[in-house]
């Protein structure tokens, strides 16, 4: 190994070292570090505020975010209904086939489809 790239690995291992430190210190239960971060964020929480509505806001205005956000809207909404809706259409079903003239559309609507798909 080269000179140059054995300092190269050992500056990299001595960063990554730091780096598993810091985060450990940062991340591991009860470190009195998250009490610290937890109180300069705090003194720092309208300036923070204030970075997050402009990153919020500039997120709204644009098209693809709002076509998203009507999208997702119209899926769940699709969703609560045909579910919420589910009974209904089958009690609904139910009382058109009880009724026989209904019935013998039906079955004369179905017969002429199968016919049509046999001369096809």
């Amino acid at each position: 190994m080269e000179l140059k790239t054995l300092e190269k690995h050992l500056v990299d291992s001595a960063k990554q070292a730091m780096n598993d430190a810091i985060n450990e210190a940062l991340t591991k239960y009860n470190s009195p570090l998250v009490d610290i971060c937890n109180e300069v964020i705090k003194e720092h929480r309208e300036e923070l505020k204030e970075l997050l509505d402009i990153a919020v806001c500039r997120v709204i205005e644009k098209d693809e975010f709002k076509a998203d956000i009507q999208e997702a809207l119209q899926k769940k909404i699709a969703r609560l209904l045909v579910s919420s809706n589910d009974g209904v259409v089958e009690k609904e079903f139910q009382k058109y086939k009880s009724d026989p003239v209904i019935k013998a559309k039906m079955l004369l609507f179905v017969e002429k489809i199968l016919r049509e798909n046999e001369e096809a």
